[in-house]
C-alpha cells in the first residue's frame, strides 16, 4: 500500500539501530519476543483492526474461538459487532488495550510505550490515552502531535 516510501522508513530506523517487525500479533507479543525486559520503546503505528483480514484468517481480538467447530461462530459474531459503529469502536480499545498489557513485559525500566492513531474520527473516539487506566502500572505521560516529515 505505502510502496517504496515505506521500506525507504524501514531501512532508515533499521540503520539508526532499531529492530523491525512485521506480521506480529499486537496482542500476544510474548509469542514474538523474548519474555525478559528488552526494549526500551516498543510502539504500535496506526492500529485498527482489519474486518477483512480477521474474517480470513480468523484473527479474533479477544474472542477465543477455543475450536474449529466454534471458528465460524466467532467470525459471524466479529462481524456482527463489527457492523455497528459502537462496535467496531470497543474492539479497536480491545485491540490497544491488549497491545498495553502485552507490551508491558517486554519493557525494560523506564521504557515506554508508543501508539500513534489520527486526530481524527473514528480514531479519536477509540479514547487512547484513557486506556493505560486499565492497563495498570502504565499511565498516560503526554500527547504529540504526529509529524511525518
Amino acid at each position: 500500500k505505502y510502496g517504496t516510501q515505506a521500506l525507504n522508513n524501514v531501512n532508515e530506523l533499521v540503520g539508526q539501530g532499531c529492530r523491525v517487525e512485521h506480521g506480529v500479533d499486537a496482542s500476544k507479543l510474548s509469542a514474538s519476543f523474548p519474555p525478559e525486559p528488552t526494549f526500551d520503546t516498543v510502539i504500535f503505528q496506526h492500529p485498527i483492526l482489519d474486518i477483512h483480514l480477521a474474517e480470513k484468517t480468523a484473527i479474533l481480538p479477544t474472542i477465543d474461538s477455543r475450536s474449529r467447530d466454534h471458528e465460524q461462530d466467532a467470525i459471524d459474531a466479529l462481524l456482527a459487532i463489527t457492523s455497528t459503529r459502537d462496535g467496531y469502536i470497543i474492539l479497536n480499545r480491545l485491540l490497544i488495550l491488549d497491545f498495553l498489557v502485552s507490551a508491558q513485559p517486554l519493557l525494560k525500566d523506564q521504557g515506554e510505550i508508543k501508539v500513534t492513531v489520527k486526530n481524527v474520527p473514528p480514531y479519536t473516539l477509540w479514547n487512547v490515552g484513557e486506556l493505560a487506566v486499565f492497563a495498570s502500572p502504565l499511565v498516560l505521560e503526554r500527547k504529540e502531535d504526529f509529524n511525518k516529515h
